[in-house]
């Protein structure tokens, strides 16, 4: 077999193969491994904003429980507060005031 026979036998072996790709839908083999290593780099980086966002969620929702159980002790305190001046004095000439 000469060389030039052969270089025409691998032509047309190429391009019965590309046929075949082509009627059976296999013209695409899958991923090369640059186009992995880019997903992957840039689910890291959507991961890594989400956890952002979460722990930054998580933190103020923490601070804003704090603030309300501050404003409600607060609230509590007005109260009796309230009741204490209220009643300042009320019982003042009588017996009961001392006891």
């Amino acid at each position: 077999m000469k060389a030039s026979e052969f270089g025409l036998k691998a032509l047309t072996m190429k391009a019965i193969d590309k046929r075949k790709k082509a009627v059976h839908g296999l013209s695409h083999g899958g991923f090369t491994l640059v186009e992995v290593l880019i997903a992957l780099a840039i689910s890291g980086i959507v991961g890594i904003a989400l956890y952002g966002v979460y722990n930054m969620f998580f933190r103020h929702s923490t601070i804003q429980d704090m603030v309300l159980e501050a404003q409600q002790n607060a609230r509590a305190a007005l109260n009796i507060m309230e009741r204490e001046l209220l009643n300042a004095g009320y019982f003042v000439g009588s017996e009961e005031a001392l006891s």
